[in-house]
């Protein structure tokens, strides 16, 4: 999925560098773009799986709106998604029903 990472270079007002980023003046200098395509296989091999009766699930340590968006090419429901956070939050009862 694509992914776009912005470029800049930062000047501290004083001697000793902020704490803080919002402490700098920020100058862009450029965009990188980024993709990790979805290998062409991977919807069809989704497809067979359910055909046959497995349940599948993706599990991505990318942030939400990524996740959602690889999902639904892939062939998946792209909700819900469930955070690291909101994962270890959760009791053994509440993971057992967030699993199924």
């Amino acid at each position: 999925m694509p992914a776009r990472l912005d470029v800049c270079a930062g000047a501290a007002p004083g001697a000793e560098l902020p704490g803080r980023a919002d402490g700098f003046s920020f100058r862009l200098l450029g965009l990188v773009g980024l993709e990790d395509p979805v290998r062409p296989g991977v919807p069809d091999a989704i497809a067979e799986c359910r055909s046959a009766g497995i349940r599948v699930v993706l599990i991505t340590g990318d942030a939400p709106g990524t996740a959602r968006a690889i999902a639904r090419h892939i062939g998946l429901r792209a909700d819900p998604v469930i955070t690291g956070v909101e994962l270890q939050a959760l009791d053994d009862a509440a993971l057992r029903e967030c699993a199924r």
